[in-house]
């Protein structure tokens, strides 16, 4: 598993965001980035069933810089499915939803990278990273410190799950839907494709809708939506129904009307008139 950690410096001038030793070769949580709000609590789980992929932005810290701001963690991990350190990414992933769904005494995944990564750690990599020429040594380190801070937090339970639609949406206040996020997390991890998200912009459910087109399927936590009822909301369209085919199709059927006075009448004096000629037949 490789490890990212995009960290703050305590300088006021000189101490922005930068990855420590090495930012990932691509960026690729921006593909997703008109849902969620940079900087912001988000959770992305990615998978196309070779490779898995995991961005958790706006990790609470309880550090301050000399201006007293609390800046927050980006954190960056990917591998191959099957990676035995998964197991360490989705306690990292169970631990940020259950801080963000408000779960009271859950461990909070920043306290944990807090207590592995001090100012003082924080300020060298920084330095190995921006001036030394020793990105490789800080990309060694960061990933042994994060890697340590990832195991003390609990081991989640995913097993036991009840079947969930392929693409839904819930709120992240929901503990049923917290817990089907964790399990389709899991089996992202373990080689299925499809996406697990928790989105920080207050949105509604159709405005997620595209995700369904993931392979695999995408299993969405929203913020808040006044309108999103409890539970799992499927978001798979509903099959179209079957359109007949042929040239009546092509035309389209012939709306049904009422006759009109005139007809009836001009039918009525058509049905005499016969009954006149054959009367006079016979």
């Amino acid at each position: 598993m490789r490890v990212y950690l995009r960290a703050r410096g305590q300088d006021r001038v000189g101490g922005e965001f930068i990855f420590l030793g090495r930012a990932p070769e691509r960026q690729w949580w921006r593909e997703h980035r008109h849902y969620f709000e940079a900087e912001s609590p988000t959770v992305l789980v990615v998978s196309d069933g070779a490779t898995w992929r995991v961005m958790l932005a706006g990790v609470p810290t309880a550090l301050r810089d000399v201006s007293d701001r609390a800046p927050t963690y980006t954190v960056v991990l990917d591998g191959a499915a099957g990676d035995p350190d998964a197991a360490l990414a989705l306690r990292l992933v169970d631990a940020f939803l259950a801080e963000l769904g408000e779960v009271a005494d859950s461990p909070r995944a920043g306290a944990v990278i807090d207590a592995q990564l001090p100012p003082e750690v924080i300020e060298r990599l920084r330095a190995w990273t921006l001036r030394d020429g020793r990105q490789d040594e800080a990309v060694g380190e960061v990933a042994d410190r994060v890697c340590q801070a990832l195991a003390t937090l609990p081991a989640p339970a995913t097993a036991g799950s009840a079947p969930a639609p392929a693409s839904w949406v819930s709120l992240i206040t929901d503990a049923t839907a917290r817990a089907a996020a964790l399990h389709r997390a899991a089996t992202l991890f373990a080689g299925t494709a499809g996406i697990v998200a928790y989105l920080n912009l207050p949105t509604q459910a159709a405005v997620v809708r595209p995700l369904t087109a993931t392979a695999g399927g995408a299993a969405v936590l929203l913020q808040s939506e006044a309108a999103l009822p409890s539970g799992l909301v499927d978001l798979d369209p509903p099959p179209a129904p079957e359109r007949p085919t042929g040239p009546k199709a092509l035309a389209g059927a012939a709306p049904a009307r009422r006759p009109t006075v005139l007809e009836i009448t001009t039918a009525a004096a058509l049905v005499a008139l016969a009954v006149m000629i054959l009367l006079m037949i016979f």
